[in-house]
């Protein structure tokens, strides 16, 4: 299936996020910052400096597809860390006006955000498909970003993937504590995809 066809967008973070996940939705490094709220960080520095040049802090960002060239690099930079990936689907970014980044923010001069619909016809889709990381421009346009300054809450999420069924029971059990300390009964489906995972 071409990467442009799939149906859910994806969101790398570390397991240790999960619980101000869960309580606050997946929120922006800026809101972050602003409520002082724990977070582990995935991001090198240079794209940390670079991002906040461009205020794109105040932003979530995801990806097309899992396992991309940035995702490979922030776990093989911190072998300790689990790592989890926030899914949810392409329509609910379609509905709320998420934006698009084409290719990796560091490669585009002039750098520009476009909206939802005119950035999905401004990704390269079929140099994405071939991921070919040893082309440089084919590995930047795999890092293209769909980008939101919403906050994207628990009940939108489609599914979370885990590495294993010992991080799949973590993460149940933080989900079953969140659900009945909020009396919430909605359901999310924890998926087991070790291929996703360094």
């Amino acid at each position: 299936m071409s990467i442009r066809d799939r149906k859910t967008l994806y969101h790398l973070t570390k397991l240790d996020n999960l619980d101000n996940i869960l309580e606050y939705g997946l929120i922006s490094r800026k809101l972050l910052i602003e409520k002082d709220l724990y977070f582990e960080d995935v991001a090198d520095s240079e794209i940390i400096n670079f991002r906040s040049e461009m205020n794109l802090e105040q932003y979530v960002p995801f990806h097309f597809y899992p396992y991309t060239p940035f995702d490979w690099i922030v776990q093989n930079n911190n072998p300790d860390s689990d790592f989890i990936y926030i899914c949810i689907s392409k329509e609910i970014a379609e509905y709320n006006n998420f934006n698009i980044i084409p290719m990796h923010p560091l490669s585009m001069n002039p750098f520009r955000i476009y909206d939802y619909n005119e950035g999905i016809e401004s990704i390269n889709w079929d140099l994405m498909n071939k991921r070919d990381y040893n082309d440089p421009e084919c590995k930047s346009i795999c890092m293209a970003e769909c980008i939101t300054n919403l906050i994207v809450p628990y009940k939108v999420f489609q599914s979370i993937a885990v590495k294993n069924s010992d991080i799949k029971k973590i993460v149940e059990d933080k989900i079953r504590k969140y659900k009945e300390k909020n009396n919430i009964t909605e359901k999310i489906y924890i998926d087991e995809r070790p291929s996703w995972f360094n």
